[in-house]
């Protein structure tokens, strides 16, 4: 379990009541990326993804690199403790009725039980922050190692604080059909490194695109994270993609800073040429 008292004592408040953070020499913030919503009139921010800015010795520290470095339960302390600073720095965004996307790290060996109480942690600094539920998507990474009790409890667990359950192809690719078919997620992540290696295979974005539909017809809505270059967003939206983000859409911004709600020109960031022309002319 991550220790509740362990996670307040590393939380501090800045003079603007942001939290952060202070791990020995590391200092841990938040940044969001927008999630956007593939609509008509264009591409539309309607949530944010929290992220771990973490600094030591005056250095970035890639968020992946430490936990690395460090055993499961205090890779389990630290993603609660990234994950309350998210929820906590949630309501700095200034912008009305964005959700939030967080991402909780399964450890198959440990069982159910942590993740249960860690979700009860994060369920209850959601309600002191005014975190919306019914707008939290709570992604459960690692379910592919999990006997089926364990996954059936976590997703009672998940729905039953009013979050939408999230599942992403992070496990054997032969297991992740059942899995999701199993567990009938509210959204599925769609890794946008995928789409690179697709790119100019016909038969298989056709393959891809008939995945998308599928998922859909079952209920899912479907994102496709970390796009990167124009060809990624253009393959994502030609497989009917409802969700998208990466770095293409800009970097993470640090929590309290001005966050642009405006949607974004699809045909302008998959074709950034016949933008400027649009705009000489």
């Amino acid at each position: 379990m991550a220790d509740v008292a362990r996670v307040e004592q590393a939380i501090f408040v800045d003079e603007i009541g942001l939290a952060y953070a202070r791990l020995g020499a590391a200092v841990v913030k938040t940044a969001f990326a927008p999630v956007l919503a593939v609509r008509p009139e264009g591409l539309v921010p309607v949530a944010v993804e929290g992220q771990a800015h973490i600094v030591a010795d005056g250095r970035t520290v890639a968020a992946t690199a430490l936990l690395a470095a460090l055993d499961a339960p205090e890779r389990r302390f630290l993603a609660t403790l990234w994950q309350t600073l998210h929820v906590r720095n949630h309501g700095h965004l200034g912008v009305e009725g964005l959700g939030l996307f967080l991402r909780y790290a399964l450890d198959a060996g440990a069982g159910p039980d942590p993740a249960l109480r860690d979700l009860r942690l994060l369920a209850g600094h959601m309600a002191e922050a005014g975190v919306e539920p019914a707008r939290t998507v709570c992604e459960l990474t690692g379910m592919a190692g999990l006997a089926p009790d364990d996954e059936a409890m976590l997703v009672e667990a998940v729905r039953a604080h009013g979050l939408a359950l999230a599942l992403g192809a992070d496990g054997p690719a032969e297991r992740m059909p059942a899995l999701i078919a199993r567990l009938r997620p509210d959204l599925v992540r769609l890794d946008g490194g995928w789409l690179a290696r697709l790119d100019g295979v016909a038969p298989a974005l056709r393959m891809l695109g008939t995945l998308v539909a599928m998922l859909q017809d079952d209920g899912a809505e479907v994102l496709v994270d970390a796009i990167a270059t124009p060809r990624q967003l253009a393959t994502a939206l030609d497989c009917g993609a409802d969700l998208v983000c990466g770095p293409l859409f800009g970097p993470a911004r640090p929590a309290g800073a001005l966050f642009d709600p405006a949607p974004r020109d699809p045909q302008a960031l998959v074709d950034p040429s016949s933008a400027a022309v649009r705009r000489r002319s």
